[in-house]
């Protein structure tokens, strides 16, 4: 009876630890399931984020290569503007430098035109100097000459031609205008005489047409006055040598220094 009772007793123990257990079971596997549950949840969380984050990674290597072409391009810009302020720097200080080079030119030039103005206006006084000097050289040239020429004509004797007829009226040479004829020493004189008589002209104007005349030459006396009954014939024979004839005029020809009162 004890064994009875004792195998009801184990029998209930059993019977409620194998209540316990499958309780125990059924929690265990609805924690599985649940667990199982949660991590498939969560693995298709990770895998939606792992596929966010490729994703994520996509377009954060496309914005960094964007920001990569944009810093490049800002670099390009940056450097096309510091070239194109250095281009206009150097433009301005070109023009600043052709300014002050072409406002050198245009001083270098104005100097050059006064430098220019003044050698013309220095070589026009020097040759109005050069001028005015030849002039003065020649005036005392001319003056010089004059004064030879005064003093050569002081020592050279000038002579007045004169003639008488008959031991007659003294008749001097004269010009055209009247003044008397002077002759200076050596001048040559020609003298014509004429040679048909009173009594002949007929005879000797049919037989020639024109007057016999007999051609003297004759030189101014280097001194005193001379007479002209010696000078040699030219072109005819002298007047002494012609056979005298009756009413023939004597004339004589005869020399006065003009010097003599």
């Amino acid at each position: 009876m004890c064994l009875c009772i004792h195998s009801v007793i184990t029998y209930k123990y059993l019977t409620l630890q194998h209540t316990d257990l499958q309780l125990s079971q059924a929690q265990t596997e609805k924690s599985y399931f649940e667990s199982k549950l949660k991590l498939e949840r969560v693995s298709g969380e990770k895998q939606a984020l792992l596929q966010e984050n490729r994703s994520l990674e996509g377009v954060r290597d496309d914005l960094r290569h964007k920001l990569r072409q944009i810093t490049d391009e800002n670099v390009q810009i940056k450097q096309s503007e510091m070239n194109s302020r250095r281009r206009a720097m150097t433009s301005e200080e070109e023009g600043k430098n052709a300014n002050q080079a072409r406002q050198e030119a245009e001083a270098e030039r104005r100097l050059a035109e006064k430098e220019r103005q003044d050698r013309a206006a220095e070589c026009l006084r020097w040759r109005e100097k050069h001028q005015d000097m030849d002039h003065r050289f020649r005036a005392q040239e001319d003056l010089k000459a004059l004064r030879q020429n005064k003093a050569c004509q002081a020592n050279i004797k000038s002579y007045f031609l004169c003639m008488t007829e008959s031991n007659q009226r003294v008749k001097i040479l004269r010009n055209q205008d009247g003044a008397p004829r002077n002759f200076t020493e050596g001048d040559p004189v020609y003298i014509s005489t004429p040679e048909s008589s009173p009594e002949e002209p007929e005879r000797t104007s049919s037989r020639t047409g024109q007057d016999l005349r007999t051609m003297l030459r004759v030189s101014a006396p280097h001194t005193g006055p001379s007479h002209f009954h010696d000078l040699p014939a030219f072109g005819g024979e002298g007047p002494d040598s012609a056979p005298p004839r009756r009413s023939r005029k004597v004339v004589e020809y005869f020399w006065i220094p003009t010097d003599q009162e």
